[in-house]
């Protein structure tokens, strides 16, 4: 018999959830003994509207406030990939942020941030946050708003000892909550190393040894994005996971660190104390690796070499196995191109991490699609860029692929998965599709925009613009500003005893504007200048709010 629920009582219902969830809450974090350990001179009040906990100092001259949050679920998340997601999505206190989050991994249990803002007073003002975390799987945050130069110092270390208190706050609620803590280890002390802090980028040049007999040479690249590559052998790359507290380094096999045999299996970061060099030591049972940093980077990342190829693909079309227009596969071969996606909050800012693949109904996928799906010629792709196909089949959680002949397994690609969908022939768009990048770090930061305007008459025009800054960090040096956009460039440098600048303005562009065509996954791009493209393309919904244009992925703005 179906149950019929009254509105009055679901709403009932909800009203006592709620005050519930929020008593709760409050009774957890007293229970705790948080109250006893607050210092005196605080009060404590609970929020309703955010369900979170609020701590203010008596002085009515402060304007410090710490909120407690309640627990949520990580996710897939790092923790330090949450909580730069958290700070950058929310909105400054009472006026706008000052660049971008300063977010730090302590461990896999505890990472903490640091934005600046400035209030609509002019005010400038500092949102410290903490994420804990003790099972890995729930997650706690909290924050401190603080002016930036506040002078009563004995209040500012008990604020900080109370935004702290949370991580104690989450492992006694763990205990609690039934839920098995998973608290990261300290790795072995490694005899003239001193390990943690913050990582230095740059390359590490070393050797792999067994019983102190050397046996082969190693060279990684750390990047400040957060990459690494190994240049030599089979020059692999990918993602490091470094915990600042601890040193804990994970980038590849051999260079990781074990949860079963850590004592014989690890890979730790740190300072070389009789070299003062940084330095990476791994251990895989009996080998030892030694990395000493031997220069800064000298080469782009392998994300930027990928980005930089796929606009020379876009620019200067060269794939070879191509046919003429509307003879390669056509949309009825294909069963869908899969976006995948993974977010990273990385050292110096926030990056996306995107991929697409070619779907085919007799059970192939192709990674990547250099041209547009009428124009590629699978046959010959097939036969001889064989690493690039692979099979798929389908579950119930998406997408899994095989790369290997035998099939013997099947993987989910890495990151979110979306299956596109086509853009039908005749397809008309109106407005600006558009994606970001950017890096800061103390003293410099680099800020790109892209994208295209496209209107309902069947006309495009790209935008490119990029604007980097570097120097006049605490007020020594020159502060040197450089703008570059397809309309014009600027040179700007403001100092003590300096300043001046200089623009040059660029005559306009054929080669950035012209008519364009949906069909399907193909895009076909007529400039002005009389060249012609045929491009992949996708959207990802039905209004268009975000699709696949030269290579990206953009958003409708």
């Amino acid at each position: 018999m179906e149950r019929i629920r009254s509105p009055l009582l679901i709403n009932l219902y909800a009203s006592v959830g709620k005050w519930l969830a929020a008593t709760l809450f409050s009774y957890l974090l007293l229970s705790n003994g948080l109250a006893a350990d607050t210092p005196s001179g605080w009060q404590q009040e609970y929020d309703s509207t955010k369900h979170a906990q609020l701590f203010r100092p008596h002085d009515a001259n402060s304007d410090l406030l710490i909120k407690y949050y309640p627990k949520e679920p990580l996710g897939s998340f790092d923790i330090s990939a949450w909580l730069g997601n958290r700070i950058s999505s929310r909105r400054a206190p009472k006026g706008e942020w000052e660049g971008d989050a300063e977010v730090v991994r302590d461990t896999a249990n505890y990472a903490h941030a640091l934005r600046r803002f400035k209030r609509s007073d002019g005010q400038l003002g500092e949102l410290h946050a903490v994420a804990v975390t003790a099972d890995r799987d729930q997650v706690r945050l909290a924050i401190m708003v603080k002016a930036q130069n506040d002078p009563n110092n004995n209040l500012i270390k008990q604020a900080f000892q109370i935004l702290t208190n949370i991580y104690d706050v989450e492992k006694i609620a763990a205990v609690n909550e039934g839920r098995k803590k998973r608290i990261e280890t300290r790795p072995p002390k490694i005899n003239g190393m001193k390990l943690g802090g913050r990582i230095k980028a740059g390359r590490y040049v070393g050797s792999k040894t067994w019983d102190d007999e050397v046996r082969s040479l190693f060279e990684v690249v750390l990047y400040e994005s957060g990459e690494f590559e190994f240049t030599r052998g089979d020059d692999e790359s990918g993602r490091f996971v470094y915990s600042q507290a601890n040193g804990r380094l994970n980038l590849a096999e051999d260079f990781y660190n074990s949860s079963y045999r850590a004592d014989e299996n690890f890979c730790v970061y740190g300072l070389n104390q009789s070299l003062e060099l940084p330095m990476i030591y791994a251990r895989d049972g009996n080998h030892r690796y030694r990395l000493r940093w031997a220069g800064p980077v000298d080469r782009l990342s392998p994300r930027q070499r990928k980005q930089l190829k796929s606009l020379q693909q876009a620019d200067e079309p060269g794939y070879p196995y191509v046919t003429e227009p509307g003879q390669g596969v056509s949309n009825d071969q294909i069963e869908a191109i899969l976006y995948t996606y993974e977010d990273a909050y990385t050292y110096g800012g926030y990056q996306i991490e995107e991929a697409i693949y070619l779907l085919m109904k007799d059970g192939r996928v192709r990674d990547g699609l250099p041209v547009a799906p009428s124009r590629l010629d699978a046959a010959k792709s097939r036969s001889r860029e064989p690493g690039r196909w692979g099979w798929w089949k389908r579950s119930d959680d998406g997408y899994r692929f095989s790369w290997n002949i035998e099939q013997k397994q099947f993987k989910a690609p890495t990151g979110k998965q979306i299956r596109s969908m086509p853009i039908p022939s005749g397809t008309r768009l109106s407005g600006d599709w558009g994606s970001s990048s950017s890096f800061v770090s103390l003293d410099f930061s680099d800020v790109s925009f892209w994208g295209v305007y496209l209107d309902d008459n069947g006309r495009f025009k790209r935008y490119r613009s990029n604007t980097k800054q570097a120097g006049g960090s605490m007020g020594v040096g020159p502060l040197v500003t450089a703008h570059n956009s397809d309309e014009f460039s600027a040179v700007n440098v403001i100092g003590n005893s300096v300043g001046g600048g200089s623009s040059t303005r660029r005559p306009p562009n054929k080669n950035r504007v012209g008519s364009y065509e949906f069909d399907g996954y193909t895009l076909i791009l007529k400039y002005d200048s009389g060249v012609v493209k045929y491009l992949p393309t996708f959207a990802l919904n039905d209004r268009f709010s975000g699709i696949w244009f030269e290579g990206g992925y953009l958003t409708k703005k």
